[in-house]
């Protein structure tokens, strides 16, 4: 099974290079028609895509296509909090980033 996903939000949070090969952001989406709701998506970003990303800058408009980060399971990896609730985090690898105007 292949899991995708196209984002249209503005970014949250400005990208930080983890190393040589992988930038991270976070994208603020929302969802929901009648009670629009934000979601929040941690991005990973490698590649040629690393020079535009890192140009990216917070409140800035964006449409990423992705892939979801899964375990070995192809399930969404979980977290906890200092609290010991668990939680699950909306975690994808960008394929492509188009910088979008008039979105934010």
């Amino acid at each position: 099974m292949l899991s995708k996903a196209v984002i249209i939000g503005s970014v949250y949070e400005e990208p930080r290079r983890l190393n040589d090969n992988t930038i991270v952001l976070r994208v603020i989406s929302k969802t929901g028609d009648h009670a629009p709701r934000p979601i929040v998506f941690h991005v990973s970003i490698g590649g040629n895509l690393i020079q535009e990303a890192s140009e990216l800058k917070r409140g800035d408009g964006v449409l990423i296509d992705a892939s979801f980060k899964t375990t070995a399971q192809g399930n969404p990896p979980m977290h906890t909090y200092p609290d010991g609730q668990a939680y699950v985090q909306y975690e994808v690898i960008a394929e492509k980033i188009a910088k979008l105007k008039g979105i934010s």
